[in-house]
């Protein structure tokens, strides 16, 4: 009789039980006296008499959040084996009554409709909340209703996408290979031109030998052929250079080296032009001079592009302005005419050509790649026209 529970937390018919009194340890006892005990400790029971009755068989195997749920009046509980579903009376608020439906079952019955169902948890993705419980859309519902018809464009565009890879793998291995026969044709030619060049720059060193007896014009001649075979030589070099870095991460292989003065580089850069347009061209060096690591070669190759296209392309006065903003050494090359292009990205593209140009369509494009290799800046502004390099004033050591 009530009350039925010790204060130690323990049912009265736990301690009889423990007590290991024959009469109180007997399974009829214990199984006719199941409603004394409390839910907690059913489940012992169960490991010392085997497989309870009824409804105690359900409260022992649903576990603690469960039982929590049903003490507390939880609207729906769903467990591993069950879902209990409580029924409301109106007139009866303080009757708690759960509908158990056997979860193979209840799975069996929803295999084949349009949700799913299962615990609500925070953070994850939930079609519609009822309480505690989660209805999410059945994927397997999605292709049962899906027809021959919906196959058919799936298989379809599986089909497509791997025809579009296919084509793809294909036009890269053509690009490999048209990169391969590139490689193969710059590889041939600078092999061609070392003979060719050895022999010149030793015709150069006879001639050489002689240039006291040359008179004033024979000896420009003669060093104008000089510059033109160092620089032929110094061309197949790099070539060398990129055949042999084919692995490297970066299009050309740089060779830096210490400029003791901006102001002396540029200038002889500029020098052939100073000297065939005099006057036209006007050069401003830094008031105070500064040192500077960079490629010599490609660095001349682009300025020297640059003052080429002004005289060419341009119209005189052509201004070449140096000056140091911050920690950068900035090189300009302006002239007075109007230019034709509207932006460097449309005067850069392969093969652009202006309306005077006689050329390949390459010059620009070339500058373009190789400051951004050797992380010059390179600009372009508009009336007047204005090309501008920004390189870097490094403090390497070499």
């Amino acid at each position: 009789k009530a009350p039925f529970i010790h204060p130690s937390g323990q049912s009265y018919a736990s301690l009889a039980e423990r007590l290991g009194k024959k009469h109180h340890r007997n399974a009829n006892w214990v199984r006719s006296h199941l409603p004394f005990f409390h839910v907690s400790e059913l489940e012992d029971l169960r490991e010392s008499y085997g497989r309870l009755p009824g409804i105690f068989h359900l409260l022992e195997s649903i576990g603690t959040d469960a039982l929590h749920g049903i003490a507390t009046g939880k609207g729906t509980i769903l467990t591993a084996s069950y879902l209990f579903a409580k029924l409301t009376y109106p007139n009866m608020p303080n009757i708690t009554e759960y509908r158990v439906y056997d979860r193979e079952e209840l799975d069996r019955f929803l295999k084949d409709g349009p949700f799913a169902l299962s615990n609500f948890t925070v953070g994850k993705p939930c079609f519609y909340r009822d309480g505690g419980l989660c209805w999410n859309y059945n994927v397997r519902h999605i292709f049962q209703l899906a027809n021959t018809s919906s196959l058919i464009i799936l298989f379809g565009l599986i089909i497509i996408i791997i025809v579009v890879v296919r084509l793809l793998l294909v036009k890269l291995k053509a690009q490999k290979l048209e990169d391969e026969k590139r490689r193969l044709a710059l590889r041939v030619l600078t092999h061609e031109f070392r003979t060719p060049i050895t022999s010149l720059m030793l015709l150069m060193e006879r001639f050489g030998k002689e240039y006291d007896s040359f008179d004033e014009e024979l000896e420009e001649v003669y060093l104008g052929v000089s510059a033109e075979v160092n620089r032929l030589k110094r061309l197949t070099d790099t070539s060398g250079h990129y055949l042999r870095a084919d692995k490297s991460k970066t299009l050309m292989d740089l060779n830096k080296e210490r400029i003791p003065s901006i102001n002396d580089f540029v200038y002889e850069v500029a020098c052939p032009f100073i000297d065939k347009y005099s006057e036209d061209i006007i050069f401003t060096g830094l008031t105070e001079d500064e040192s500077l690591c960079v490629d010599t070669y490609w660095l001349g190759i682009c300025l020297k592009n640059i003052i080429e296209n002004a005289t060419l392309h341009g119209d005189f006065p052509v201004r070449i302005e140096l000056s140091v903003i911050k920690t950068n050494v900035v090189i300009k090359v302006i002239d007075a005419g109007d230019c034709q292009f509207e932006s460097l990205g449309i005067m850069t593209r392969e093969f652009v050509k202006g309306n005077k140009s006689t050329g390949t369509g390459l010059g620009m494009n070339i500058v373009k790649k190789v400051c951004r290799e050797m992380g010059v800046e390179l600009r372009l502004d508009l009336n007047p026209t204005m090309f501008s390099f920004k390189i870097p004033l490094t403090k390497e050591r070499l």
